[in-house]
């Protein structure tokens, strides 16, 4: 393994928070499985594959809350300071961190996804409710999940290293997560508006592959967005010494 990546890796391995995310996830996405499964009437089909997408969401806001953390910790705690003195060429460093918590936003939301599809299947089971296991491009959906976790990852790391502050990054995620998204069509009174906002544009991605070329435009728009919060945090990152 590269070691700047190893490092990035141990860096993240030795919080608790993440080993706490990946031990909470698959417990709580289980949970909303079963849930999910006693909701269904007598007369309703299981469909894995909508099982494990039904369980993204939430598992998507443990992981920009675990790489928020990360990030804007690091500054904070003053150990960026190391890691520069350890490797000084920062846009190495910057590759690095969008690696190893793209990674992580990937295996978490993947985990969750599995564990939801086979214990919706195994309660499915006992309680007697029919089975599907879902079409080729429901685990579309289910991989595109994925690919948002990584990116969603990737963004909430960028914001912290933007703010440098974990309360400042995570203040500005929950406002324009649970204020910003929901009160912006009705400001603009564009209520389509909703459909391009991150979280819209990621749930697109999670829908059925029905249509290849929209759910790779809203992945796009997507990644548009990573980028955009990205750049500005290396241009900073690069131009200006943790403090």
């Amino acid at each position: 393994m590269n070691p700047l990546l190893l490092s990035e890796y141990r860096k993240l391995s030795t919080l608790r928070l993440p080993w706490l995310v990946l031990v909470v996830a698959p417990i709580f996405a289980a949970l909303i499985a079963t849930a999910g499964v006693r909701l269904l009437t007598g007369s309703e089909t299981l469909v894995a594959a909508e099982a494990a997408r039904a369980v993204t969401e939430p598992l998507w806001f443990l992981v920009t809350v675990v790489a928020i953390l990360a990030s804007a910790g690091e500054f904070q705690h003053r150990t960026i300071r190391t890691t520069l003195l350890a490797t000084p060429r920062r846009a190495s460093v910057l590759g690095a961190k969008a690696v190893v918590i793209a990674g992580y936003g990937a295996l978490v939301t993947a985990l969750g996804a599995g564990v939801a599809a086979v214990t919706g299947v195994a309660i499915a089971h006992i309680e007697g409710v029919p089975v599907d296991g879902g079409r080729f491009v429901d685990w579309g959906g289910v991989a595109g999940a994925v690919l948002v976790g990584a990116l969603f990852g990737t963004l909430a790391s960028a914001l912290g290293m933007l703010t440098r502050s974990t309360a400042l990054a995570l203040t500005t995620l929950l406002l324009w997560r649970f204020v910003g998204e929901g009160i912006l069509p009705v400001v603009s009174r564009r209520p389509e508006i909703s459909a391009w906002t991150p979280s819209g544009v990621a749930r697109t991605v999670v829908e059925p592959w029905d249509d290849v070329l929209r759910n790779v435009g809203s992945a796009s728009i997507l990644l548009g967005y990573v980028v955009l919060v990205a750049a500005a945090a290396a241009v900073l990152f690069l131009r200006r010494d943790p403090a």
